[in-house]
């Protein structure tokens, strides 16, 4: 009995012991019991990536993120990031690669500076839809199973399937970016057909062109921004129509011969509208640029000395804006080959060069006051050997207080820190493709929040052929840094760099 006792009192004591552990657990606090700011000021420090699979966690955070004001939040704060895909005349180039500047280590100081260089896996894919998905069968006949390759060794993935679609039917081509919204067109005689959010997967069919319009047409220049006073994204194209015929040029308004003739589209109504005719030179929209209510670009002709053009969103006028004072090098054409329009800490930015000379980085601190320009930064190149030539596109002044850029002919990019005068170089790792970069915010805005009007049909990326993979797409892209050590011969007094291979 004394045992049968004293096992029952044990057997209780567990009991209690238990009960006061369970009690414990139910009052301890969940990462869930956090109240909704604070979580948010979380939420909003994190990648792009992150935040995505946050929403994917449990419903209050699915509640939380999705919430419109959420959103707007997170665009307040968010970088131009560069927005990278892969160019070829043979591939269709749906998918999207979002290098967000935080996941790279660009800062160059002795405590942190990696001697292996960067090694950075392209994780943030993101999609813009087919030209024509509903011409691409549900159970293509020709859909192969993609051989993905791990561990040195290549094993079959039985969920992933690859299909082959026609180029000129399927492809689009990325007209430039605003507010996180691409412009898509036709790559053939860019047309501009689409707008799409590639974050949120959603997707906007333009009006059609009117074929009389459209057989008439040579390649056409197009552009897409967003206009503050009327609170309306707009898309201009420009092209030829009919014979050369005497015209007031709608910027200077003295008459001259044209055919070159303008048309505007106000997302969210139904139909194009002629405005009038577009200037005659530069017919070409270089580096599109929307800042501020007004596009700007780079005309064709840049050897004259009013090569930047703009065209105002609200008024709907176009204008020539006097560039920074670059006569010292107007002599040297192959400089201003090498020119492109960004944005710089919110303000209009012009890149001029290299060749064997700087590459120089102009910034218009006031909107629409030529006298304003600036330079902002100059990196001298003529010490260094074997640089390479070409665009240099800015991607951004990031919070480190250094450039990041794109250079166009090698697919690379180039990170500056004035303050040390040093430069990092990467290069995406595979040197069978060229890519094209642009820079891009993103954005958790849906179309339907921004685009109003009775015909903005907002559709899915993903509604059709999105369990198949498009040639190309089951390959990883990885950016790879590429370590040069700076030698110093003292007895001739000169710079050379050795690549480590």
């Amino acid at each position: 009995m004394m045992k049968r006792k004293r096992n029952s009192k044990a057997v209780g004591s567990q009991h209690v012991e238990r009960d006061a552990d369970e009690e414990t657990e139910t009052k301890s606090t969940s990462i869930l019991d956090l109240p909704d700011f604070i979580f948010k000021d979380v939420v909003l420090r994190l990648p792009l990536k992150a935040i995505i699979m946050c929403k994917c966690v449990c419903k209050p955070w699915r509640r939380i993120i999705s919430d419109p004001q959420f959103a707007k939040m997170h665009f307040a704060s968010a970088q131009p990031c560069p927005l990278v895909r892969t160019l070829g005349n043979s591939r269709v180039s749906r998918m999207l690669y979002l290098i967000e500047p935080s996941e790279i280590n660009v800062s160059y100081n002795s405590d942190n500076y990696s001697p292996d260089g960067v090694n950075l896996k392209l994780e943030t894919k993101l999609k813009i839809p087919l030209r024509n998905a509903e011409m691409v069968p549900q159970n293509p006949s020709g859909a192969k199973l993609s051989l993905c390759s791990k561990g040195g060794s290549k094993k079959r993935c039985m969920n992933v399937r690859t299909i082959k679609v026609r180029t000129k039917e399927q492809k689009f081509q990325i007209v430039n970016s605003c507010n996180g919204i691409l412009c898509l067109s036709d790559p053939s005689y860019n047309n501009p057909l689409a707008i799409c959010n590639p974050v949120t997967g959603e997707y906007l069919n333009l009006p059609a062109i009117d074929e009389v319009d459209n057989s008439l047409n040579d390649i056409v220049s197009c552009g897409f921004g967003f206009s503050e006073k009327t609170n309306e994204y707009k898309v201009i194209r420009l092209f030829d129509q009919g014979r050369p015929e005497l015209i007031s040029c709608p910027i200077t308004g003295k008459e001259v011969f044209g055919k070159r003739v303008a048309e505007v589209h106000t997302v969210g109504s139904g139909s194009w509208r002629r405005i009038g005719h577009a200037p005659s030179y530069g017919c070409e929209l270089r580096f599109t640029t929307c800042l501020k209510g007004s596009l700007h670009w780079i005309r064709k002709d840049d050897r004259k000395l009013d090569f930047i053009y703009s065209f105002d969103l609200s008024q709907e006028q176009f204008k020539a804006i006097q560039p920074p004072p670059l006569e010292h090098r107007m002599k040297d054409w192959d400089n201003l080959r090498n020119l492109s329009l960004g944005v710089l800490n919110n303000s209009l930015c012009l890149c001029v060069g290299p060749v064997f000379d700087d590459i120089d980085i102009w910034v218009m601190q006031k909107h629409g006051e030529p006298k304003s320009w600036t330079k902002f930064i100059s990196i001298n190149l003529s010490v260094y050997d074997r640089w390479p030539v070409g665009v240099y596109h800015p991607i951004n002044f990031l919070e480190s207080k250094g450039l990041l850029m794109f250079q166009c002919p090698k697919s690379a990019f180039m990170y500056y820190e004035p303050q040390f005068d040093q430069w990092k170089y990467f290069r995406i790792q595979d040197i069978k493709m060229k890519f094209e970069a642009v820079a891009h915010t993103p954005s958790l805005i849906l179309l339907k929040d921004v685009v109003t009007g009775d015909n903005a049909e907002i559709l899915n990326v993903n509604s059709r052929c999105h369990e198949f993979k498009l040639l190309g797409e089951t390959k990883d892209l990885f950016l790879v840094e590429e370590i040069r050590d700076l030698e110093i011969d003292t007895d001739a007094s000169s710079y050379s760099y050795s690549d480590e291979e």
